[in-house]
């Protein structure tokens, strides 16, 4: 495994966004905003929604994403079970769906 991959999945950013979603991403170098898709855990909140690998996550829940620890943020804030809006772009088209995101484990265990 590389030392990139090494740090980003011990992230704890990366952590949490891939327990709330179920998939890993970062901020795109060639886009102004959102999180390239790396990564899309089946039977996770991102699949359902039909989020893929490549894709750009543009904004959940009406709020902008523009970085895996706004993200991260974002997830504290937002219910777990009820529908969220999701916005991606896949190929040059903006795609909007529907996520129902899952209770985070650490959450769980309080």
């Amino acid at each position: 495994m590389s030392r990139f991959w090494r740090h980003f999945v011990t992230n704890s950013h990366a952590r949490l966004v891939e327990d709330h979603l179920g998939l890993f991403g970062h901020g795109s170098r060639t886009e102004k905003h959102g999180l390239k898709v790396r990564l899309v855990r089946a039977d996770s909140p991102a699949a359902e929604a039909g989020l893929e690998k490549g894709d750009l996550l543009l904004a959940l829940a009406e709020t902008p994403v523009r970085t895996l620890a706004g993200l991260e943020r974002l997830l504290l804030d937002l219910p777990v079970g009820i529908p969220l809006p999701v916005v991606f772009q896949r190929n040059g088209r903006r795609l909007e769906r529907w996520l129902i995101l899952t209770e985070h484990h650490d959450k769980v265990r309080r």
